[in-house]
């Protein structure tokens, strides 16, 4: 044993100085960090990251941190998150609470107070119950009857169970156990052990195909073989006086988490080779490698660091003052940088040593190039320029080439420069320097190019991309007439010359012709684009969203963002050494290597976060129906992994509405659709990584409902209601038309009644008893001698007639000619009666007989019944009151018609002594009339017949009361 001790201290390799770290980048609570102290990390199988803080429970999806608790939970800490089969995280407190996770929420599995007493535990969740590990006992847990049973208890320490070749092991005191359902099997493995009361904090490992496991407080890790003994391995110094917390093993690579730092080891021989150390003097809990290939580093006191790309290293590389401004290569160790604070020298790239180079100006070294041929650098700065021969470490002052943008060379004793006054030629060195031509001194230059394949020289000027030949004879290479503006110009191996531009991407020239143009559209993560060096026949090129690498044959990318570990895009320099490149930014120097560092492509799941329509959030489903009126729509997805928001970019497409893929900008992960139109869509959604486009499209259906005046049954409702509209139509017109034509009838019919009527009252008024009477009364006047009363009469009797005649043939007369009628007519009748009748015709003074008007032919009736069956067998007095007046609304004509006769009764019995069929021939034409008139006329001609009688009931006569409605 001591010679096996002697021979790992004397190989056991130490902590050497390493010249560069991969970039690290630190979380904390300013980029969100809800926590600087963890205990605990893990990834899940959807890729969330799920942190066991001091504070609580967080599950970070690449852009936030989302808290987990419950009322029901103790405290803020949580301790050992873990994933079952069903993808449910679980975890601990000190208070012996298990809780799982599920549908966004933490719920409560177990309460083990009362048994744990403050413990903290270790668990293993399976199909059908969870194990827990106390410090003396093993409980099972069922995970449907959550009833608690003792698997083992004993008063030896238990130790933290492992798994090794699929197999749960748990060490007790120094025996190895497998655990197979609820029993404990040895497995005939002793520990060879110095301290058998540390047993419980030992930490097992599988490195290669062999099982080990150390004691933290011990100086050996014990290496268990397949015999009943172990073999002890010394612990390499570095890590003997420190807390192991935790060891990952990662492709025969052992990361040892402590309590200053992690160490990297590889096992050879039983030896701990040291191949890095990260995060010097940092508490390290616990570490992940993720599906991203992200190294995660929880820690106890500094929050989360994470590696995102273990092959992209910065140097540890110090400038007093500024920013490195320019690079060029010398050899293969050997770099020399410039600053913008005029600082310059050489640096070793191996081993991290910077020979100054001084230099007279403090202004910015803004060009540098190193020809191998004279083993001499060329330095411009603002103000001055050098020649420095690195051989000898002697400068030399030469103002030739001020304030370069490009140092080009040629050959041996030729190079050119171009600057903001142009481009020119420098010979022999010392030479004064020449331009093709003086008008080509004054116009501004960006950077220079000598082909070597070609011998021409490529310059970009301000306005047009010139070429000179052999003859510096030029040309102008221009993009489909346009002008051509470059920043950077470099040559592949094939003779292609790149040129990369402002805001046009990258050109491929070849014979003085453009072959491609890579942008957007064809690979580059962005149109604007600035450094480019080639590496044989692939090219890499910074871009203002990340550095590509462009394999030329293939025309295939593969890109480095921020993500990866690229600190920043304002690169100033970038030169190749063997496997690496070599790059300056205004962060430092950094390198990466150029065959490890792009990680292998994994499928990164893609998954929907929330729905909302018309601005409320509603349950994640696979289809959305929305109502035409609330028809706005958002969708928000991400992508789980470290800064996936920032790492991934989306396309999106809504099928239905447009087929074309639409590029979202970094770190929008929505899209809003404010008023989608009725229709059937399928929204998709894919992420882009650098120039991948990934078929890894996830969909949401969504159907928007037609209004309801859109929808087929309103359609045939609408049919069936024109239908039924117009069969109605057309009925009620047929049925109109068929009373129209009956009114039309009915009203000739009245009409024709009416002429009859007013025939008949033409006749009753002309009847021959009256034209009897009138004509005897004119031959008794004749008779008598009396020629003055003859005429007289015969005059008025003439002028009744014609009166009559002319309102025959009227429907309506106005009240006057009536009048004057009446006065005709009841003249001759007192004359008949040889003035034995007394009469009164009486007229309200308010009421208008030019513009009153009644039925023709219409009064005089009642006028003659009264005369002839009241005062006619009347003895004595006679007497006739006619009166026209208006009611007290004037809306009406009202005529009284009274007599001082025998009375309807008297007369009724007289009447019936005559003839049995003889009637009263005016009467009953006057009514039918009236039955006639009535039936168009909305306010309606009433008759009222009113017998008078004296106090002694003796009948005093007859009233007639005719009321007539004035607006009809």
């Amino acid at each position: 044993m001591k010679k096996t001790i002697l021979y790992l201290l004397l190989f056991c390799c130490a902590i050497t100085s390493f010249a560069q770290q991969p970039v690290t980048i630190q979380l904390t609570e300013k980029d969100g960090l809800p926590d600087i102290e963890f205990y605990n990390i893990i990834e899940d199988s959807n890729g969330f990251i799920w942190l066991a803080a001091d504070k609580g429970f967080y599950c970070y999806d690449g852009k936030e941190y989302e808290n987990y608790t419950n009322s029901e939970k103790r405290g803020l800490s949580v301790f050992e998150p873990v994933e079952d089969k069903k993808g449910r995280v679980w975890c601990v407190n000190i208070s012996g609470q298990l809780f799982y996770t599920e549908n966004g929420k933490l719920i409560t599995f177990a309460d083990l107070g009362e048994i744990l007493k403050g413990e903290l535990i270790n668990f293993i969740v399976r199909d059908n119950d969870i194990l827990v590990f106390s410090i003396n006992n093993v409980y099972s847990i069922n995970l449907k009857s959550k009833l608690v049973s003792t698997i083992f208890a004993t008063k030896s320490l238990i130790g933290v169970p492992f798994f090794y070749n699929n197999e749960l092991l748990l060490n007790i005191e120094n025996k190895i156990y497998a655990i197979t359902g609820n029993k404990l099997v040895s497995r005939n493995i002793l520990i060879t052990s110095y301290d058998f009361s540390l047993l419980s904090k030992t930490s097992f490992f599988q490195y290669d195909k062999d099982l080990y496991f150390l004691q933290p407080t011990n100086k050996y890790i014990f290496k268990v073989g397949l015999s009943k003994s172990s073999q002890s391995i010394l612990l390499p110094s570095d890590l003997q006086n420190k807390q192991i917390n935790y060891i990952f093993v990662k492709d025969n690579i052992l990361w040892v988490c402590t309590s200053a730092g992690v160490y990297v080891y590889s096992i050879k021989n039983n030896q701990f080779i040291l191949k890095a150390k990260y995060l010097e003097n940092i508490f390290v809990t616990k570490m992940i490698f993720d599906h991203n290939e992200n190294y995660w580093f929880g820690t106890l006191k500094d929050g989360i660091f994470v590696i995102p790309n273990i092959h992209i290293n910065k140097y540890a590389f110090r400038l007093k003052l500024g920013s490195i401004s320019c690079l060029t290569k010398v050899n293969e160790e050997i770099l020399f940088y410039g600053t913008t604070n005029g600082e310059a020298g050489l640096y070793n790239i191996k081993t991290n040593t910077v020979k100054s180079i001084p230099l007279l100006s403090k202004r910015n070294i803004t060009s540098a190039l190193y020809n191998p041929l004279l083993n001499e650098i060329y330095i411009s700065q603002e103000d001055k320029s050098y020649y420095y021969n690195v051989k000898k470490h002697s400068i030399e002052n030469q103002n030739t080439f001020l304030n370069a943008k490009r140092l080009t060379l040629i050959n041996e004793n030729t190079f050119l420069s171009t600057s903001f006054n142009g481009a020119e030629i420098i010979k022999n060195r010392k030479d004064m320097p020449i331009s093709k031509r003086d008008d080509l001194i004054f116009k501004r230059t960006y950077t220079s190019h000598f082909s070597s394949h070609s011998g021409k020289i490529y310059v970009a000027y301000v306005d047009n991309l010139v070429v000179f030949d052999k003859n510096l004879n030029e040309s102008i290479i221009r993009n489909n007439g346009k002008p051509i503006f470059a920043i950077d110009i470099v040559e592949t191996a094939d003779g292609t010359v790149w040129v990369s531009t402002f805001k046009d991407g990258v050109f491929g020239i070849k014979d003085g012709e453009i072959i491609v143009n890579y942008t957007e559209a064809n690979g580059l993560v962005s149109n604007q684009t600035s450094k480019i060096k080639n590496q044989n026949n692939n090219l890499w090129i910074v871009t203002d969203k990340g550095i590509q690498l462009l394999n030329t044959a293939k025309s295939s990318f593969q890109t480095l963002t921020k993500t990866d570990g690229i600190d920043s895009y304002t690169i100033s320099g970038l030169e190749i050494f063997d496997k690496q490149l070599v790059f300056s930014s205004n962060k430092n120097l950094f390198s990466l290597d150029t065959k490890n560092v792009f990680k292998k492509t994994n499928n990164t799941n893609i998954y929907f976060t929330s729905v909302a329509i018309d601005e409320t959030e509603v349950k994640l489903g696979r289809k959305y129906v929305l109502e035409h009126q609330n028809n706005s729509i958002k969708i928000s997805f991400n992508s789980n992994g470290f800064l996936s928001s920032n790492k991934y970019t989306y396309k999106y497409r809504l099928l239905g509405l447009n087929k074309k893929w639409v590029n979202l900008e970094s770190g929008i992960n929505f899209v809003k659709y404010n008023s989608l139109p009725a229709g059937d869509y399928v929204f998709q959604v894919a992420y882009q990584n650098g120039s991948l486009f990934e078929n890894s499209i996830k969909e949401i259906a969504i159907e928007v409902q037609s209004p309801f005046w859109e929808k087929w049954w309103f359609y045939s409702i609408i049919g069936v209601c024109l239908l039924a509209f117009f069969w109605g139509y057309f009925s009620w017109r047929i049925n109109r038309l068929k009373q129209r034509q009956k009114e039309i009838l009915d009203k000739e019919l009245i009409n024709k009644k009416l002429v009859f009527s007013q025939l008949e009252a033409l006749r009753s008024q002309m009847n021959p008893h009256f034209i009897f009477n009138a004509l005897n009364s004119i031959q008794e006047y004749i008779v008598l001698n009396d020629g003055k009363l003859a005429r007289m009469y015969l005059v008025k009797f003439s002028k009744l007639i014609r009166i009559y005649l002319e309102h025959s043939q009227q429907n309506e007369i106005v009240l006057k000619e009536e009048i004057k009628a009446l006065e005709l007519y009841l003249e001759l009748e007192k004359l008949r009666f040889e003035d034995v009748l007394q009469y009164d015709l009486t007229i309200a003074a308010n009421l208008s007989q030019e513009k009153t008007k009644i039925p023709s032919l219409f009064i005089q009736p009642y006028v003659e019944n009264a005369i002839k069956h009241g005062l006619l067998h009347k003895k004595g007095e006679r007497k006739l009151l006619v009166s026209f007046r208006l009611n007290l609304e004037e809306t009406h004509l009202i005529c009284c018609v009274e007599d001082n006769g025998i009375g309807r009764n008297a007369s009724f019995i007289l009447n019936q002594n005559k003839v049995k069929y003889h009637t009263s021939f005016a009467t009953s034409a006057n009514e039918k009339r009236l039955n006639l008139i009535n039936i168009d006329r909305l306010q309606k001609i009433s008759i009222e017949t009113i017998d008078l009688s004296k106090e002694n009931n003796e009948c005093a006569g007859t009233r007639i009361i005719i009321t007539i409605p004035l607006n009809n």
